[in-house]
């Protein structure tokens, strides 16, 4: 987010960073923490809608503590502005 740096002054406290996930299901499960912690700069919010795929894969992993055999394909936009 170089270029950014010049249109807030310096000051990355000054962006904002809204994330929108398109989920599947359990949309309840998302870590929003763990989401806020990858971005280094700006106020990061996070908006969840309903979207993404379920799509079989065919094996369970109970030791991987699996709950079924779906994927979840989870689409997610990332903005960036002040």
């Amino acid at each position: 987010m170089p270029g950014m740096r010049a249109l807030v002054d310096g000051d990355t406290g000054k962006m904002q960073v809204p994330v929108t996930f398109a989920v599947p299901a359990d949309a309840d499960r998302l870590d929003h923490a763990a989401v806020k912690a990858v971005f280094p700069y700006g106020a990061v919010s996070i908006h969840v809608t309903i979207g993404g795929m379920l799509a079989p894969s065919g094996i369970f992993l109970a030791d991987k503590n699996d709950r079924n055999e779906q994927i979840y394909v989870v689409n997610a936009a990332v903005e960036v502005g002040i």
